[in-house]
């Protein structure tokens, strides 16, 4: 998108933190300096989608639609011709592994309120994860961390019992099954849990987000990963 398109919608530009590098047809090389937030419709088809925002496009348009659109799993496209055309495709709802009364904790049972609950919950049902294979994730930011110095930070590694290390390779198995951590080879370490736990005393409030591992919903942006 360009700049001039973005203002005329008086969209919101942001400052590009990701290293990112455009190609246009002819190997033209371009790099963003601001993105921002959308929403398109194209064929009747709404979705909100993330834009890199650039001075002049080399192609002579004011907006390209990529793979961010194209490539949502719910969205599928033909070329007939020179026509490009989009439909939509029906999720149908998740069906298995449905809520049920054992699974809430309601704290009353009085029958007449409690189901009405867990019908709700259900009809919902493809919006709640209960593991991780069921994690989504935004595609409207990601995580940046920010150093304040490039020596890595080393710490002795800690010990672990024989059953913690066992529970410790099931959780980081499960993790690289979903694809939400990778391999890695990293210098840095964990942040020092009982720092963590120093910072919280004090405190008479603490809050938390609603989420299932709701940390693992916003990918790590590459710059970040070591």
């Amino acid at each position: 998108m360009t700049t001039a398109i973005a203002d005329q919608l008086s969209l919101q530009k942001q400052i590009c933190t990701d290293r990112v590098t455009l190609f246009t047809l002819a190997g033209t090389e371009i790099k963003p300096n601001h993105t921002t937030i959308a929403e398109v419709i194209i064929d009747n088809i709404k979705r909100t989608i993330q834009f890199f925002v650039i001075d002049k496009c080399a192609m002579d348009v004011q907006l390209l639609i990529g793979q961010n659109f194209t490539e949502l799993y719910d969205i599928n496209y033909s070329k007939i011709g020179n026509q490009l055309n989009f439909t939509e495709v029906t999720i149908n709802k998740l069906n298995v592994n449905l809520i049920t009364q054992t699974t809430l904790n309601i704290g009353i049972n009085h029958q007449k309120h409690n189901q009405p609950l867990i019908d709700l919950l259900n009809n919902y049902r493809d919006c709640i994860a209960n593991s991780l294979n069921e994690l989504g994730v935004t595609e409207l930011t990601k995580m940046t961390i920010t150093l304040s110095s490039e020596k890595p930070i080393a710490r002795r590694p800690r010990q672990f019992s024989d059953y913690e290390r066992a529970q410790i390779r099931e959780i980081v198995g499960e993790l690289l099954l979903n694809g939400i951590i990778r391999e890695s080879c990293s210098p840095y370490a964990l942040p020092l849990i009982e720092e963590q736990l120093r910072r919280l005393s004090g405190h008479q409030y603490f809050t938390s987000l609603g989420l299932f591992s709701g940390y693992y919903h916003i990918p790590m942006a590459t710059e970040s990963i070591p």
